[in-house]
């Protein structure tokens, strides 16, 4: 369904997007700016043919299911956004200033991109699944997130009287990546919300319950 492959799309921009902001050259965070683009097809398409949908004669559980898909379509659109301005923008203010980012900080920031990853990865797949075990446990990281997040934050504070050029212009790209993926865990965190808050009289409702697209529509403005 077109809402898996926009959670696809958006899922491989969280897995590659570290190494080109950190280390990456021009061409590298060019590449990762374009992955947007194919998040931004599948939603416009998506968002078309749900808004279609809208406006016809729909079930209560139908209306409920198009409000949701619509709610995580919305989000994983998000993530790519985040990416393509936030993170690659603090990718290429690197390469501009000539920055080189310490092997302490890389090593903080990967692994808090290891459990954001990991959170919208859970997150994807809980939603695709039904999966609301799956979904609880991304909502339940929240503390080791924070926690994660807190230490980047200590850790580059610390960092600032550290005898290296520029340490304030790297203080500030630093802090804009550790924001960056705090944010894409609370985008993850808000689509398993809406697999664990899914109520029971809709639980059983499927993509095979919305009405079929139109005979000429293209695939990507299906939903299945």
């Amino acid at each position: 369904m077109e809402l898996a492959r926009i959670g696809a799309a958006a899922l491989r921009m969280v897995r590659d997007a570290i190494d080109p902001v950190l280390t990456g050259s021009e061409q590298e965070l060019e590449e990762l700016r374009r992955m947007d683009d194919e998040v931004d097809r599948l939603h416009a398409a998506l968002v078309t043919y749900l808004g279609r949908l809208s406006t016809e004669n729909l079930t209560e559980a139908q209306s409920h299911l198009l409000s949701r898909y619509l709610g995580a379509a919305n989000y994983f659109e998000n993530m790519g956004d985040l990416i393509e301005t936030d993170l690659v923008a603090a990718g290429r203010t690197r390469l501009a200033s000539e920055l080189e980012i310490s092997p302490s900080t890389r090593e903080m920031l990967r692994s808090l991109h290891e459990r954001v990853q990991w959170a919208v990865e859970s997150a994807t797949e809980a939603l695709s699944s039904e999966d609301r075990n799956g979904a609880q446990e991304v909502i339940d990281a929240k503390p080791e997130i924070d926690r994660l997040t807190e230490q980047a934050r200590i850790h580059l504070t610390a960092r600032l009287g550290a005898p290296a050029p520029h340490r304030l212009a790297a203080f500030r790209i630093e802090s804009e990546l550790v924001e960056a993926l705090d944010r894409l865990y609370v985008l993850a965190r808000r689509i398993s919300r809406l697999v664990v808050e899914e109520t029971a009289p809709y639980s059983r409702t499927s993509t095979m319950d919305l009405p079929p697209a139109r005979e000429g529509e293209t695939q990507e403005a299906q939903v299945a």
